[in-house]
């Protein structure tokens, strides 16, 4: 996989996440007053993420057939937001 391919999908990670409150247990899932993040949120990470893995068609994962970074960035956080959603 080129590094600036599995550099791309991080940095797409960094650009769809939204700004929340960070938090080490419930990261990217409540804004700075504490309150829940709403739906819509969620719908649209999960959305850009959604186009990010369809641009591969070899394989299931961010770059394609291979596990990379960008999944190990991208993945505490999907399975985060599915049941959020």
């Amino acid at each position: 996989i080129p590094s600036s391919e599995v550099s791309y999908m991080v940095s797409e990670w960094k650009r769809t996440m939204p700004l929340a409150r960070p938090s080490s247990r419930a990261a990217f899932l409540f804004d700075y007053d504490g309150d829940p993040l709403p739906r819509t949120t969620f719908e649209k990470a999960l959305g850009r993420a959604d186009e990010l893995l369809g641009t591969h068609s070899a394989g299931p994962f961010f770059c394609g057939a291979t596990v990379s970074a960008a999944d190990v960035a991208w993945a505490p956080f999907l399975e985060r937001y599915g049941p959020a959603v």
